[in-house]
Protein backbone atom coordinates (compact mmCIF):
# COMPACT_ATOMS: atom_id res chain seq x y z
CA UNK A 1 0.00 0.00 0.00
CA UNK A 2 1.47 2.95 -0.85
CA UNK A 3 2.06 5.70 1.81
CA UNK A 4 0.04 8.61 -0.33
CA UNK A 5 -3.14 8.02 -2.10
CA UNK A 6 -4.76 9.96 -4.59
CA UNK A 7 -7.37 11.51 -4.58
CA UNK A 8 -9.93 8.67 -6.04
CA UNK A 9 -8.25 5.94 -3.72
CA UNK A 10 -8.56 8.46 -0.81
CA UNK A 11 -12.44 8.81 -1.54
CA UNK A 12 -12.82 4.79 -2.18
CA UNK A 13 -11.10 4.20 0.89
CA UNK A 14 -13.14 6.90 3.39
CA UNK A 15 -16.68 5.51 2.11
CA UNK A 16 -14.91 1.86 2.62
CA UNK A 17 -14.22 2.76 5.87
CA UNK A 18 -17.34 4.58 7.01
CA UNK A 19 -19.24 1.10 5.15
CA UNK A 20 -17.14 -0.79 7.45
CA UNK A 21 -17.97 1.27 10.98
CA UNK A 22 -21.50 1.50 10.07
CA UNK A 23 -21.65 -2.49 9.92
CA UNK A 24 -20.01 -2.72 13.13
CA UNK A 25 -22.55 -0.21 14.81
CA UNK A 26 -25.17 -2.48 13.44
CA UNK A 27 -23.80 -5.62 14.28
CA UNK A 28 -21.49 -6.07 17.09
CA UNK A 29 -20.63 -2.44 18.77
CA UNK A 30 -17.46 -0.21 18.70
CA UNK A 31 -15.69 -1.85 21.20
CA UNK A 32 -15.93 -5.25 19.88
CA UNK A 33 -13.59 -4.27 16.99
CA UNK A 34 -10.09 -2.61 16.90
CA UNK A 35 -8.56 -0.21 14.82
CA UNK A 36 -6.44 -3.04 13.00
CA UNK A 37 -9.66 -4.72 12.11
CA UNK A 38 -11.71 -1.52 10.70
CA UNK A 39 -8.23 -1.15 8.45
CA UNK A 40 -7.86 -4.63 7.16
CA UNK A 41 -11.69 -4.55 6.55
CA UNK A 42 -11.57 -1.77 4.56
CA UNK A 43 -8.52 -2.90 2.89
CA UNK A 44 -5.66 -1.27 4.22
CA UNK A 45 -2.99 -1.11 6.53
CA UNK A 46 -3.71 -0.03 10.36
CA UNK A 47 -0.87 2.86 9.72
CA UNK A 48 -3.46 4.19 6.79
CA UNK A 49 -5.81 4.58 9.56
CA UNK A 50 -4.20 7.05 10.93
CA UNK A 51 -4.23 8.91 7.20
CA UNK A 52 -8.00 9.63 8.23
CA UNK A 53 -8.90 9.66 11.41
CA UNK A 54 -6.90 10.11 14.50
CA UNK A 55 -9.14 7.26 16.39
CA UNK A 56 -11.70 4.49 15.89
CA UNK A 57 -13.87 6.69 18.03
CA UNK A 58 -13.51 9.81 15.59
CA UNK A 59 -15.02 7.48 12.88
CA UNK A 60 -17.81 6.18 15.19
CA UNK A 61 -18.66 9.58 16.05
CA UNK A 62 -18.86 10.10 12.23
CA UNK A 63 -21.14 7.21 11.38
CA UNK A 64 -23.41 8.25 14.66
CA UNK A 65 -23.28 12.39 13.31
CA UNK A 66 -24.38 10.70 9.59
CA UNK A 67 -27.38 8.99 11.45
CA UNK A 68 -28.51 12.01 12.97
CA UNK A 69 -28.07 13.73 9.71
CA UNK A 70 -30.40 11.71 7.59
CA UNK A 71 -32.82 10.96 10.52
CA UNK A 72 -33.57 14.74 11.33
CA UNK A 73 -32.90 16.00 7.96
CA UNK A 74 -36.08 13.39 6.94
CA UNK A 75 -38.13 14.87 9.92
CA UNK A 76 -37.54 18.25 8.86
CA UNK A 77 -38.98 17.46 5.16
CA UNK A 78 -41.82 15.70 6.88
CA UNK A 79 -42.57 18.82 9.83
CA UNK A 80 -42.54 21.31 6.40
CA UNK A 81 -45.25 19.05 4.51
CA UNK A 82 -48.20 19.51 7.87
CA UNK A 83 -48.11 23.07 8.28
CA UNK A 84 -52.02 22.96 8.27
CA UNK A 85 -51.91 21.06 12.09
CA UNK A 86 -51.93 22.76 14.98
CA UNK A 87 -48.81 22.89 17.15
CA UNK A 88 -49.68 19.75 19.09
CA UNK A 89 -50.31 17.42 16.00
CA UNK A 90 -47.13 19.08 13.98
CA UNK A 91 -44.56 18.23 17.21
CA UNK A 92 -46.43 14.54 18.06
CA UNK A 93 -45.91 13.52 14.06
CA UNK A 94 -42.64 14.90 14.27
CA UNK A 95 -41.58 13.08 17.26
CA UNK A 96 -43.27 9.79 16.40
CA UNK A 97 -41.33 10.29 13.02
CA UNK A 98 -38.04 10.88 14.67
CA UNK A 99 -38.52 7.45 16.83
CA UNK A 100 -39.56 5.45 13.88
CA UNK A 101 -37.00 7.01 11.93
CA UNK A 102 -34.24 6.25 14.95
CA UNK A 103 -35.29 2.61 15.36
CA UNK A 104 -35.34 1.83 11.45
CA UNK A 105 -31.60 3.24 11.63
CA UNK A 106 -30.85 0.11 13.63
CA UNK A 107 -28.80 2.36 15.43
CA UNK A 108 -30.79 2.20 19.08
CA UNK A 109 -27.99 -0.72 20.57
CA UNK A 110 -25.33 1.22 19.65
CA UNK A 111 -26.58 4.31 21.19
CA UNK A 112 -27.72 2.60 24.42
CA UNK A 113 -24.83 0.14 24.67
CA UNK A 114 -21.11 2.05 23.29
CA UNK A 115 -22.53 5.82 23.14
CA UNK A 116 -21.85 6.33 26.38
CA UNK A 117 -18.30 5.37 26.48
CA UNK A 118 -17.64 6.76 22.78
CA UNK A 119 -18.71 10.34 24.37
CA UNK A 120 -16.37 9.10 27.48
CA UNK A 121 -13.03 8.86 25.29
CA UNK A 122 -13.72 11.94 22.68
CA UNK A 123 -11.98 14.97 23.51
CA UNK A 124 -13.65 17.56 25.30
CA UNK A 125 -13.02 20.08 22.14
CA UNK A 126 -13.80 17.61 19.82
CA UNK A 127 -17.70 16.86 21.61
CA UNK A 128 -18.52 20.51 21.88
CA UNK A 129 -17.54 21.16 18.36
CA UNK A 130 -19.17 18.36 16.45
CA UNK A 131 -21.21 16.13 18.54
CA UNK A 132 -25.14 17.16 19.57
CA UNK A 133 -27.18 14.75 20.94
CA UNK A 134 -31.08 13.63 19.95
CA UNK A 135 -32.32 15.98 22.45
CA UNK A 136 -30.71 19.10 20.56
CA UNK A 137 -31.70 17.94 17.56
CA UNK A 138 -35.76 17.59 18.47
CA UNK A 139 -35.83 20.16 20.68
CA UNK A 140 -34.46 22.14 17.36
CA UNK A 141 -37.82 20.79 15.24
CA UNK A 142 -40.04 21.60 18.58
CA UNK A 143 -38.39 25.27 18.21
CA UNK A 144 -39.65 25.11 14.45
CA UNK A 145 -43.13 24.10 15.74
CA UNK A 146 -44.11 26.99 18.32
CA UNK A 147 -41.21 29.27 18.49
CA UNK A 148 -43.26 30.91 21.10
CA UNK A 149 -43.13 28.52 23.51
CA UNK A 150 -42.75 29.44 27.14
CA UNK A 151 -41.63 25.66 28.38
CA UNK A 152 -37.87 25.85 29.64
CA UNK A 153 -35.55 23.63 27.40
CA UNK A 154 -34.88 21.63 30.08
CA UNK A 155 -38.20 20.39 31.36
CA UNK A 156 -38.45 20.02 27.43
CA UNK A 157 -35.27 18.40 26.84
CA UNK A 158 -36.40 15.68 29.86
CA UNK A 159 -39.50 14.62 28.85
CA UNK A 160 -37.72 14.15 24.85
CA UNK A 161 -35.27 11.96 26.51
CA UNK A 162 -37.82 9.71 28.21
CA UNK A 163 -39.52 9.21 25.17
CA UNK A 164 -36.33 8.44 23.38
CA UNK A 165 -35.97 5.69 26.19
CA UNK A 166 -38.84 3.89 25.25
CA UNK A 167 -37.46 3.08 21.70
CA UNK A 168 -34.06 1.78 23.45
CA UNK A 169 -36.38 -0.33 25.58
CA UNK A 170 -39.08 -1.82 22.66
CA UNK A 171 -38.51 -5.48 23.87
CA UNK A 172 -38.89 -4.62 27.59
CA UNK A 173 -42.38 -2.99 26.65
CA UNK A 174 -43.69 -5.87 24.54
CA UNK A 175 -46.57 -5.79 21.84
CA UNK A 176 -48.38 -3.00 22.80
CA UNK A 177 -45.27 -0.71 22.33
CA UNK A 178 -46.35 1.04 19.41
CA UNK A 179 -49.84 2.17 21.30
CA UNK A 180 -47.71 2.78 24.33
CA UNK A 181 -45.20 5.21 22.29
CA UNK A 182 -47.95 7.08 20.62
CA UNK A 183 -49.57 7.20 24.17
CA UNK A 184 -46.77 8.98 25.64
CA UNK A 185 -46.24 11.38 22.54
CA UNK A 186 -49.69 12.37 22.91
CA UNK A 187 -49.39 13.47 26.51
CA UNK A 188 -46.05 15.06 26.28
CA UNK A 189 -47.12 17.51 23.41
CA UNK A 190 -50.63 17.78 25.42
CA UNK A 191 -47.93 19.14 28.23
CA UNK A 192 -45.49 21.07 26.09
CA UNK A 193 -47.81 22.98 23.71
CA UNK A 194 -50.83 23.39 26.55
CA UNK A 195 -52.71 26.49 25.42
CA UNK A 196 -52.63 27.92 29.01
CA UNK A 197 -49.84 27.89 31.06
CA UNK A 198 -51.46 27.18 34.41
CA UNK A 199 -52.99 24.05 33.00
CA UNK A 200 -49.37 23.05 31.64
CA UNK A 201 -47.93 23.91 35.09
CA UNK A 202 -50.78 22.07 37.05
CA UNK A 203 -49.69 18.78 35.32
CA UNK A 204 -46.57 18.80 36.53
CA UNK A 205 -47.80 18.72 40.20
Amino acid sequence: MPSAFSGKERARIAVALRETARRVALESGMNAVTVEELATRAGISKGAFYKFYPSKEILFLEILEETHTRVYGMAETMLAKSGTKNQKDRAAETILNVCSLLEESGMIPFMENDLPILLKNLPEDVLRAHYHGDEVHVLELLHRIAPDSKVPDDFSAAAVRALLLLIAHRSQIGEHYQEVLELMVQATCDQLFADDTSTRQEGRR
